[in-house]
Formats: structure tokens, C-alpha cells, sequence
């Protein structure tokens, strides 16, 4: 990806292009619907130009846009279907013509959570719903006809339901 880039710089001598150590995952772009299209449409080669940001440093800073960038990129590099997903809910999200992004508001890209927070979010309902459904456990001494002392512990409310009347028959 850096040689086209290269070629396009030539002419400026004062910008130098370096390697970087945080593989950010920008062929993650060419599973963006709006430039596999230009992609497959393309009948020469031509230079185009994208704001990867489209207006987002209008209201955010440059740090959070990277990051927002950068998620979405590396959600798109693990799970393109997921991340589309979580990108457009539903049919009232909408994308500019001259966008890349669905045209979110600020609060709106705050409340798309990842699927492991939703998974989370499950988890500890469902913890909930097993404890609230939790096993007691009761233990019973009674004493036989025999003098024999029994200890009976009992987990389900069938065993303690079965155990009681048979103590008051004895």
C-alpha cells in the first residue's frame, strides 16, 4: 500500500514515510461497500480522494476519531458481517452520499456497544436468573421408631415437601 503512495509523494522531498509497529488494519477499507464498488466499477485507474473521518472531527477530537477509526477497522478485520451489524442496526440509519460511515450522532456512536459487552450484559442475567432460582438446601434430624437419629438434608422443595409429612405421621 505504501508504493502507490510513494509514487504520488515524489514531489514532496520534506515528507518522509516510516513504518509503524501498530498494525493498523487498513486493508480492512477495501471491505467498506462504498470502495469495493468504486473497485469493481473502475474501468482505468484514478486517484481518489476520502475523508476517512467524514465530519466527525466537526464535533469530536482527532484522538477520539482515531480511536472510533480504529475500532472500526479492526472490527471490520475480525468480523465483517458483526461489524456491519453493530454499524447499521436497522433501516432508519442512514449513510450520506458523501460519507463512509453511517451519519450518527455523537451519542448514538457512544451507545454501539461490542458484542462482548452485550454478551457480558447477558451473562450477568442470566447469572441472575440462576441465583434468584438457586437450590436450598435444608437439613432435617428427626429420630426413627428404633431411636435412631437420621440427619436428611434436602435440596428441592418436591424433597422437602416429601420429607414434612412423614415426620408429623411419625
Amino acid at each position: 500500500m505504501l508504493d502507490p503512495l510513494e509514487v504520488h509523494l515524489l514531489d514532496f522531498p520534506n515528507i518522509v514515510i516510516k513504518g509503524s509497529e501498530l498494525q493498523l488494519p487498513f486493508q480492512a477499507c477495501l471491505k467498506i461497500e462504498k470502495f469495493g464498488d468504486l473497485i469493481l466499477k473502475a474501468s482505468e485507474p484514478q486517484m481518489v480522494l476520502f475523508n476517512i473521518y467524514d465530519d466527525w472531527l466537526k464535533s469530536i477530537s482527532s484522538y477520539t476519531a482515531f480511536s472510533r477509526l480504529i475500532l472500526i477497522l479492526r472490527a471490520l478485520h475480525v468480523n465483517n458481517e458483526k461489524a456491519k451489524m453493530l454499524l447499521k442496526p436497522d433501516k432508519t440509519i442512514v449513510t450520506e452520499p458523501h460519507h463512509i460511515w453511517p451519519s450518527l450522532s455523537d451519542d448514538q456512536w457512544v451507545k454501539i456497544t461490542p458484542p462482548s459487552q452485550q454478551r457480558q450484559q447477558i451473562a450477568e442475567i442470566e447469572k441472575q436468573a440462576k441465583e434468584a432460582s438457586q437450590l436450598t438446601a435444608v437439613t432435617t434430624r428427626t429420630t426413627n421408631v428404633h431411636g435412631d437419629e437420621l440427619i436428611v438434608t434436602t435440596t428441592s422443595p418436591y424433597e422437602q415437601a416429601a420429607l414434612v409429612p412423614r415426620q408429623i405421621g411419625v
